[in-house]
């Protein structure tokens, strides 16, 4: 189970002490993202203090309706992940062998134009490529705005249940991400979960360097 739910963590990926950002922004489009952006992170065990992974997300592709993203680690296989072409979804997560997870409909991680304030319900079927199956109900809120690392974040909280099918019980998940236009990512990410009470992954997960071409194409036009 607590595999499982380290899968789906690994998906939805993200400096230091937050603090009150001076400057929220009123909105953030939708960011434009192109081949071969990227942003490396390390993910924290919680409970050890410890890291266990470093990995970076490139975008291989742009086009027809998805973005594919290349998630290399120093810990796992490389994954292959989608998203709908609006960055509002995530479609599926790939890996070497049979192990994969698709959500139906699309999980939504966000809502372009992110806003202070708006909220919106994921509730998505999951289906592994070894054939576990369930579903997952998450509230989503974009609850503030943070100093992150030198960026101004949007704060998002996701909060809810997930229910394997064939399995006695339920689990909880609470994810909160910080989302920084400036690198149109998430700087940011904390996750845990719980297993009829019992508690099981706990992890934060911190960006560590990115390259993002509207970034340099900005530092260009100066």
């Amino acid at each position: 189970m607590f595999k499982l739910l380290a899968l789906i963590a690994a998906a939805f990926v993200s400096f230091a002490t937050a603090a009150l950002a001076e400057d929220c922004p009123a909105a953030a489009l939708r960011p434009v993202i192109k081949p071969g952006d990227s942003w490396t992170y390390k993910k924290i065990d919680d409970w050890r203090g410890v890291v266990k992974e470093t990995f970076t997300m490139t975008v291989s592709s742009v086009g027809g309706s998805a973005i594919e993203l290349v998630r290399k680690s120093d810990a796992v296989p490389t994954r292959t992940i989608t998203e709908t072409l609006d960055l509002n979804g995530l479609t599926g997560i790939a890996l070497s062998g049979n192990t994969s997870i698709r959500w139906t409909p699309d999980n939504r991680m966000f809502v372009f134009p992110l806003k202070v304030g708006t909220t919106w319900q994921s509730d998505v079927h999951y289906a592994r490529g070894d054939g576990i199956t369930g579903s997952m109900s998450l509230a989503n809120a974009v609850v503030g705005c943070e100093r992150i690392g030198g960026f101004d974040a949007f704060k998002i909280t996701a909060n809810g249940s997930y229910f394997p099918d064939g399995m006695q019980g339920n689990g909880y998940m609470i994810r909160t991400v910080w989302y920084a236009p400036a690198i149109g990512g998430i700087v940011k990410e904390h996750f845990e979960t719980s297993w009829n009470g019992t508690p099981g992954v706990r992890v934060t997960t911190e960006l560590t360097g990115y390259t993002f071409a509207a970034v340099r194409a900005a530092t260009r036009n100066k």
